[in-house]
This record gives structure tokens, C-alpha cells and sequence, in this order.
């Protein structure tokens, strides 16, 4: 055998010129073939082939229902090749009620629920074409759409049905092509009817531009199956408009009131395709952790008359924030993306509103030219044969014999072609006609056929050949099937777009706020630690390593400010309730996933405003003494990038921030013990990019370790590093001028010890102290005498570690 019989033609291709041929091919197979529905009647191939399939199958109406097996085994067979899951979930979803606003399939058996139920397998379940599917399937004798072959060229199906309804956006439509998706939503089939009348009335036969403000009286938006309301006209108009938008759905309920004044959250309508099972399980999950308060119970109590979901509220629980918060963290309100997006002339394309109902009346105009000009020539072709027959009929004295003497049909055939003048049609028809037919009743039927056949041709020339005539059968056909199968809104649209407000859905409690030094932040409830004796070890309040402790412990509330001051001067915002919650031995969230901070950006301070605060400046000082005042008004809007709020030197750092008023004193005590109490007028204020001036003089090796804002009459707690502590009154310290020394408020050892931190008391206030090794104690302040300002203090906390210190304070 010849070697060359083994030779292969090898083509040396570009592999990215392959891939992009290939990966093209494919995409525009899915694009066109699988994923986007075809404008004119609303269908994907599948769709189209199941419909078609059933047409052929004897599956209508007014016939008994087909195992669906049947139906799915004749779709693969014969139209389209791809896998029974496939063609089986399609038919099921066209059956469903809660899926389709018109379905186009009456299914018999289960076919799933809106609870998420699959449906029976295919042997179990039947089916049949819906009424309204016939108005889709219309004239498809009549030559109105093309045929192609099917997959293996042995039989014929239609590219397009020749639909009399505009299904693409009476049912909606979604899918998910390769780098395109469409998500169209059902409408209601009155509106669009009403709408399409509009168009032909003053667009085409007045020839006026018709605008979508106009369309928009008809078609009010969306009508979804499972009702709900549309909240806000913005995302209809949009997607009018443009073809893409976004609208929010959210479901209906109203309070009933049951035995003993117990009131009952009833939900009577979900958003479209949500799960109404997985609803109830969410709701339920997030009463559990105490997320959705007020709930005694939930019963789902839905029937085949409809949904009905029964919350039974506690006394206390107010229904309207109720629904707030069912908004806020369950898909009792979700959002819903619009994209108009169809197949047109094997082009995909985004359709605005206005252009998909004139592209659909564009087609039906073509269907029903087809249509009319078949059932003209039908009609003229049956004209033809009774003008013959009624030529036989008046000299039947002559044809008898002329066909008796014929020796067979052609030599018959020519002899009635000479003798009446008619058509070999006519001829064949004389042939077949039967004696019956020569009775006088006959004959005058004959004549009342002729006129009638007479009076539809010169129908269907004038639908022809006039264009009101033309378009008001289409009118007529859409008001016909608008009337029989068309009903009112089930989805209602509201104005009320009741915005959600989280911040309402928090409630506004004690919390503790801990910053640690290398940048980690938690936020705690305020019971986590209870009160203790004076002198106790604490509690352990977070695990901490040999490199990291806490810095800061901050008393706040869930809905306040906090403001948050780095070493490079900048300042960040975050409400309280934005710091996530953890417990009491955890180290917490870096803050750098909260704050857009640099790498080498830590924060120095921070400064929590309370709700309702009216702060009018922010104090700043530094770790040398320099202080600076900064009006509220410039600290009011930020962005994730942070502001500007002072400018430090490179040698320098911030320590503290204070939300001042024009008529308080400051007062700066530094880690030796000295107190630089003076008014707050003597440091005018200056912008957020300035420096400031000296607030205190410091000695060798002495640094601010805090500032306070202070009154006349008010006592000030102390608190050393070794943990001991004491009260003054505010009033025994010596007021002084800005950048003085100041006077000692506090005996500290030097060597071992030093002032740690600071705070304005009151009595009835608690004290927390936090150490480096993470222990926290609570005390009542009221433990804590009142002492000179010579006086060391008292033991506030006890050491467990020999290294540990006390690393922050907080009054609460």
C-alpha cells in the first residue's frame, strides 16, 4: 500500500486566531441559539420547539392532556438535540403560574411551588397547550413565517411563531448569554394592548412621533405574577427610556388583630421568583439570633387560595419598623434588574420600550400581509372551481354524455375543456363533483357559495389595499385577545418610596470601643464587665501578645460618631455601629479594613461625638505640648480617603482630642505630674493644615499625656501607671497662662512610675482601667477619695504580672 495514502494536509493556524474564531462561533451559537429570546414572539428555540412540538402532537385546549415524557421525548427527537433536563424544565416553568403572568403551558400534575418544591418527574405529569398559546400558533399554516430544517434535515420547524400577542413583554423574559444577559419582566397584557393601539392609531396612521411619556399612560410598568408592589416610577422610566434599569420590588402585608388584642403581621404577597420558603426560614433564623425583634411566632398558612405568612407581633413591637427591618435583612424587599435585551434579525440588541412594540407591530404587519394574501388566493382558487361547477351544472345535459363517451379522465378532460372553456382544475372538480350536487337546493347553495367566496375576496383586497382597514384587523385581534384573556394589575406601583434608613433599625445603646497599638478595633456591649471592689485584678478583656495591648477603651454609643486622628495628622470617620462587635478575649478587626489608612499610618487618637452632640471646635494637643483648635464645620463631610487635621512635626505626635466650647477651660497634664490649666480662648482657631502654638512648657524628658476640658467645679481623676489613683478638685489647680509650666497635681515615683491618663469625674460614674496584658477592671468612682495634689493616691488596680501597667482608662 502506498505511503502517500497516510499522508495529512497539516495548516500551521495562529492559535489566537483559532481561539477567537472559535470562541465567536460558540458565543453567537449560545447568543443566538440557546440564552436570548427572539423579539417578535418572545421565544427562545426551546420554547418555540416545545410549543411547536405539542401544536403538531394534538396537544390543544379542548383535547385530553399528554404525559409530558411524550411531549419532551417528541421535542428531542425531532427538534431539538440537547439534554431531556433541559426541554423538561422549560415546559415546566411555562406551566407555572407563579413564574409566567399568561402561562403558555396547562399543566396537570405537580409542577413545583413557589416554595422552591421541584416539580414530579416527567412521567408522572401531563400536559397541554394553554388557550392563550393558541393566539401564538395562529396562521402557521398559512405560509406567514419560515420554515428550516432541523437538526438532522429530515423534518421542518418555524424560525419564529407568527404570534398575535407581544409574549416577550406580556410573559418576560431572562437568560444568560456569553458576555450579554437579558432580564425582561412580565407586563400586563391589557396595558400593552392599549399601548399598541396608541402606536397604530397616532404613530402610523396619523403619523405623529409618539413619545414614551405617552406610552407610559398605558403601560403603568411591570406586572409581575406574584404581585408585591414597584416602589418609585425612577427604574420604569429608566428602563423605558434606555432599555436597562433598576426597580425595587417589595411584597405586600397588613395587621390583623386576633383573641386578647395579639396582633398579626400577615404577608400576603412576595417579590417575583423569591422563594417563599427560604423567606420564612430567614425570618425565623434571624428572630432566633435576635436580629428581627418583636417576633412570638411564624406560621406559614398558604393555601391554594393564595400566600399567607402569619407573624404574631409582641405588645410592644411596632409593625412599621417591623417591616423596616423584614426590608432591611430579608428579601421581603429586593431589588430587580431590567434588561431589554432580544434577538432581532440574528442581532442581539437592548430595546427600549417604545422599540420593542414597534418592532412586534413591524412583524405582525408582516404575518398578517402573509396571511391575508394565502387566504386571497385560497379564496380565488375556490371561486375558480365553483365558477366551473356552475358552468357544468347549467349544460349538465351536455356533459353527461361528453363523459360517458370518454374513454378514460384525460380524453374527458379535454372534451369538457372544449365544450365549457374551463380550467383543467375546473375540469377535475366536474369530475368529482357528485350527483347530489344537481338538485335545485344544491344549485342554489352553489350560488350562495359564490357570493359569499365574492365578498371575502373583496375583504381581503381591501385589507390589502387599504391601511386603516389593514390595521384596525389588528386592532381588532388585539383588543380580542386582550378582552378573552387579559385581566386587572396584580403588582401595584407606589410613590412612597420609603427609603431604608439603617441607622433606624440600630438601637442606640452603651458600647466600648478598644483600639489596640498595632491597629486592631472591636466594639462591646456595655454589661461585658461587671463592677469590682477597688484594688481587684480585673477581668481579662482581650488576649493580647508580648508586641500588642490596648490604647485606647472608648465609652460610646452605637449610633455615634467617633473620629478617628493618625500620626501623619489625617482624620477618618466610622459610626459606632460600623466597628464590628466582638467578645470580650478577642483581639478584634485590623482597622485598616475599615479605614483607608497608609501602611506606615496608625491611629494616634480618636474622638467619639455623641448622638445630638453641638460641638463647635476640636482641641488638639500634642505629645510637646502644641495645642490647636479647628471649627467642627470643617471635620463634617468625609471621604474613605480621610481629611486633613493638623500638621504635626516629624519629632512630635498626637496624643489627645477634645470637642471644645468657647467659654471652658483646658487643662494639660504632662507625665510627671504637672497640670497647665488655662481658657480655652487663648488658642484661637486655625484651619485643618496648620500647626498650632505651645500650649505647655515642658521639662527635660517630660511629655503631655493628656488634655482635659474643665470646669471650675469639677474633680479630676488621676491615674498612674503602677495603678494608683485620685480626685482633685479641678479648682485647687492654679489657672495659668498658655505655654506655662503649670503645678504639680499628682506624686509619682519617676524612676518606676508615671501619670497614665486623665479624666473629668463625676461620682456617679463608673471607671474602667485596661492594662497592657489586657485586663480590664470596673469600678464605681465613688471608691475613689478625694485627695491634694502632693498625695500619690490609692491602689486602683492589682497586678497579676510583674510587667504589666496600666495601658487606658474610660468613665462611662
Amino acid at each position: 500500500m502506498s505511503e502517500e495514502l497516510f499522508h495529512e494536509k497539516v495548516l500551521n493556524v495562529h492559535i489566537e486566531e483559532e481561539l477567537s474564531k472559535s470562541y465567536l462561533d460558540y458565543s453567537m451559537s449560545v447568543i443566538i441559539g440557546r440564552a436570548l429570546p427572539d423579539i417578535r414572539d418572545g421565544l427562545k428555540p426551546v420554547h418555540r420547539r416545545i410549543l411547536y412540538a405539542m401544536n403538531e402532537l394534538g396537544c390543544l385546549p379542548n383535547r385530553p392532556y399528554k404525559k409530558c415524557a411524550r411531549i419532551v421525548g417528541e421535542v428531542l427527537g425531532k427538534y431539538h438535540p440537547h439534554g431531556e433536563s433541559s426541554v423538561y424544565d422549560a415546559l415546566v416553568r411555562m406551566a407555572q403560574p407563579f413564574s409566567l403572568r399568561y402561562p403558555l403551558v396547562d399543566g396537570h400534575g405537580n409542577f413545583g411551588s413557589i416554595d422552591g418544591d421541584v416539580p414530579a418527574a416527567m412521567r408522572y405529569t401531563e400536559a397541554r397547550l394553554a388557550p392563550i398559546t393558541m393566539e401564538t400558533l395562529a396562521s402557521l399554516d398559512k405560509n406567514t413565517v419560515n420554515f428550516i430544517p432541523n437538526f438532522d434535515n429530515t423534518l421542518q420547524e418555524p424560525v419564529v411563531l407568527p404570534s398575535r400577542f407581544p409574549n416577550l413583554l406580556v410573559n418576560g423574559s431572562s437568560g444568560i448569554a456569553v458576555g450579554m444577559a437579558t432580564n425582561i419582566p412580565p407586563h400586563n397584557l391589557r396595558e400593552i394592548v392599549d399601548a399598541l393601539t396608541y402606536i397604530i392609531d397616532n404613530g402610523i396612521l396619523k403619523q405623529n412621533e409618539v413619545s414614551i411619556e405617552e406610552l407610559m399612560q398605558f403601560v403603568k410598568g411591570p406586572d409581575f405574577p406574584t404581585g408585591g408592589f414597584i416602589v418609585g416610577k425612577d427604574g420604569i422610566n429608566e428602563y423605558f427610556q434606555t432599555g436597562r434599569g433598576s426597580i425595587t420590588i417589595r411584597g405586600k402585608w397588613h395587621l390583623e388583630e386576633g383573641k386578647h388584642k395579639k396582633r398579626y403581621f400577615i404577608i400576603t404577597e412576595i417579590p417575583y421568583e423569591i422563594n417563599k420558603a427560604s423567606l420564612v426560614e430567614k425570618i425565623a433564623t434571624l428572630t432566633k439570633e435576635k436580629k428581627l425583634r418583636g417576633v412570638e411566632d411564624i406560621r406559614d398558612e398558604s393555601d391554594r387560595d393564595g400566600i399567607r405568612i402569619s407573624i404574631k407581633l409582641s405588645p410592644d413591637a411596632d409593625p412599621k419598623f417591623f417591616e423596616t427591618t423584614l426590608r432591611a435583612h430579608t428579601q421581603f424587599e429586593v431589588k430587580y434588574g431590567v434588561i431589554l435585551l432580544g434577538i432581532l434579525d440574528n442581532v442581539p440588541k437592548v430595546f427600549s420600550l417604545k422599540e420593542l412594540l414597534t418592532e412586534f407591530l413591524k412583524f405582525r404587519s408582516e404575518v398578517l400581509k402573509k396571511e391575508t394574501v394565502f387566504d386571497l388566493e385560497k379564496a380565488q382558487k375556490h371561486l375558480e372551481i365553483l365558477e366551473g361547477l356552475k358552468r357544468a351544472i347549467l349544460r349538465i345535459d351536455e356533459v353527461i354524455p361528453i363523459i360517458k363517451k370518454s374513454k378514460d379522465v384525460q380524453e374527458a378532460t379535454t372534451n369538457l375543456i372544449n365544450l365549457l372553456g374551463v380550467t383543467e382544475a375546473q375540469c377535475k372538480a366536474i369530475l368529482e363533483m357528485r350527483l347530489s350536487r344537481l338538485t335545485s337546493l344544491e344549485i342554489s347553495k352553489l350560488e350562495e357559495d359564490m357570493h359569499d367566496t365574492l365578498s371575502e375576496i373583496e375583504k381581503f383586497k381591501k385589507i390589502l389595499e387599504e391601511e386603516p382597514t389593514f390595521w384596525k384587523v389588528i386592532k381588532d385581534e388585539l383588543r380580542r385577545i386582550a378582552t378573552s384573556y387579559g385581566d386587572a394589575r396584580k403588582t401595584e406601583i407606589t410613590l412612597d418610596t420609603g427609603k431604608l434608613d439603617l441607622e433606624e433599625l440600630i438601637e442606640d445603646t452603651d458600647n466600648y470601643v478598644v483600639i489596640t497599638r498595632d491597629g486592631y478595633i472591636k466594639r462591646m456591649p456595655y454589661e461585658t464587665f461587671r463592677i469590682q471592689r477597688r484594688g481587684g485584678q480585673g477581668v481579662l478583656g482581650q488576649t493580647t501578645s508580648e508586641e500588642d495591648y490596648p490604647k485606647e477603651l472608648i465609652p460610646t454609643t452605637a449610633k455615634s460618631k467617633i473620629l478617628f486622628f493618625t500620626n501623619k495628622g489625617k482624620a477618618y470617620a466610622l459610626k459606632t455601629y460600623e466597628i464590628p462587635e466582638a467578645a470580650r478575649e478577642a483581639k478584634g478587626t485590623p482597622i485598616h479594613r475599615l479605614l483607608r489608612l497608609a501602611e506606615d499610618e496608625y491611629i494616634a487618637s480618636a474622638l467619639t461625638l455623641l448622638t445630638g452632640n453641638k460641638t463647635h471646635s476640636i482641641l488638639f494637643v500634642t505629645k510637646k505640648g502644641i495645642a490647636k483648635r479647628t471649627p467642627m464645620k470643617e471635620f463634617e463631610n468625609f471621604t474613605s480617603a480621610g481629611k486633613i487635621a493638623i500638621r504635626i512635626d516629624k519629632d512630635d505626635k498626637l496624643v489627645s482630642t477634645l470637642d471644645v466650647e468657647d467659654s471652658k477651660e483646658v487643662l494639660i497634664t504632662t507625665s510627671i505630674g504637672q497640670a497647665i490649666r488655662f481658657n480655652i480662648s487663648q488658642i484661637r482657631e486655625s484651619g485643618r493644615n496648620t500647626r498650632g502654638v505651645k500650649g505647655a512648657r515642658l521639662a527635660q524628658g517630660d511629655f503631655v499625656v493628656d488634655a482635659e476640658i474643665a470646669n471650675e467645679d469639677d474633680k479630676l481623676l488621676l491615674i498612674t501607671s503602677g495603678g494608683y489613683g485620685k480626685k482633685i478638685l479641678v479648682k485647687g489647680i492654679r489657672k495659668v497662662n498658655r505655654g506655662a509650666k503649670g503645678v504639680r497635681c499628682i506624686k509619682v515615683d519617676k524612676k518606676s512610675d508615671w501619670l497614665q491618663a486623665v479624666k473629668i469625674v463625676r461620682n456617679e460614674e463608673n471607671l474602667l482601667v485596661m492594662t497592657k496584658n489586657g485586663k480590664v477592671i470596673k469600678i464605681k468612682l465613688n471608691e475613689i477619695r478625694i485627695l491634694g495634689r502632693n498625695a500619690r493616691g490609692v491602689r486602683i488596680i492589682s497586678f497579676k504580672e510583674e510587667d504589666d501597667t496600666v495601658s487606658s482608662i474610660a468613665v462611662s
